[in-house]
Formats: C-alpha cells, structure tokens, sequence
C-alpha cells in the first residue's frame, strides 16, 4: 500500500515538473514595446559621462517621457550643479525611436578596452519600469556613440557644458 502511495506521488510529482517547464514564459524585451508604446509617460533616459585624466566634461542627464530634463553637472563644464528644462513631446519620442532605430537594445552591456585615461559614457532607457543600461568606455560600435550624442543633442546638455 505504502509503496503504491509513494509511487503515485513521484508520478505527479514528474508530471508538476514536467508541465512547469512546458509552459515556459520568454522574458519581458524591451525590444518588443517599440509598436506597442503610445504613452511616453513611463519612460526615462539617462547619460552619464565620467571622469578622464585629463578635462572630460563630467555630468549626467535625465530626460523623463514627460520632456523633464536633469542635469547634474560636475566638472570641466560651463554649469556646475543641478539645472532643470523642458523638451517637446515630439522630442522625447524622436529620442525613444532613435534607440530602436539603432538596435539599442541588442547591444552588449558593456565595452572595454585595455586603454586608460578615457571617460566612459553610461547609457540607459527605462520603459515602464524595466532598463537596459550599455556601458561604454571603448570599442563600442557608431550607433551607440550615435545614441550618446542624441541624447545630449535633445536635451541641448551644450548649454551647460560648453565653456565660453
């Protein structure tokens, strides 16, 4: 009896198993939202741009799906501190295209080299709670250099950052 038991619990215990790998979720993509996305609300974009040894701008930006700009400046820039702004609409979704445009999501998430003395440039996009973050220091490929400098381009980061 015992043994008839034991061995009706391993069979259901096999088929649990079983079924949980038969209904296997793929994990949430970024990649996929590009179609789906008609509400920028909920989405944020970030550049960070690190220290060199030598006179790298250092500062970060922040562009919320509201057109919400922060920036944080900190060294070799024109403005230190924080400053805030205002973009259109239209600009936050150029920017949001620009990363699927480029296949922002299907980089690596990092790029390093055996260099020193360069500033490194953190990327990253935030839709509806879930980011992917690139980390570039050096080989990454043009479209993320391309990525790097639409972000400051939208959110005009030259008017803080360049000296006069």
């Amino acid at each position: 009896m015992i043994k008839k038991f034991l061995m009706i619990i391993s069979i259901l215990t096999l088929i649990i198993f079983t079924l949980g790998c038969y209904y296997k979720t793929e994990p949430y993509n970024l990649k996929d939202e590009s179609s789906k996305l008609s509400n920028y609300e909920n989405v944020i974009v970030t550049l960070e741009r690190t220290e060199c040894y030598g006179p790298c701008p250092v500062y970060k930006l922040t562009i919320d799906g509201n057109g919400g700009v922060i920036y944080e400046g900190e060294k070799y820039v024109k403005t230190k501190g924080k400053k805030t702004s205002k973009i259109s609409l239209n600009k936050v979704k150029e920017l949001v295209e620009t990363f699927y445009t480029l296949d922002y999501f299907s980089l690596n998430d990092s790029y390093y080299g055996d260099i020193t003395d360069l500033a490194t440039v953190v990327t990253s996009i935030s839709i509806n709670g879930t980011t992917k973050r690139v980390i570039d220091y050096y080989g990454a490929p043009e479209r993320l250099y391309q990525i790097e400098n639409k972000i400051d381009e939208v959110a005009n980061s030259k008017q803080w950052i360049e000296k006069k």
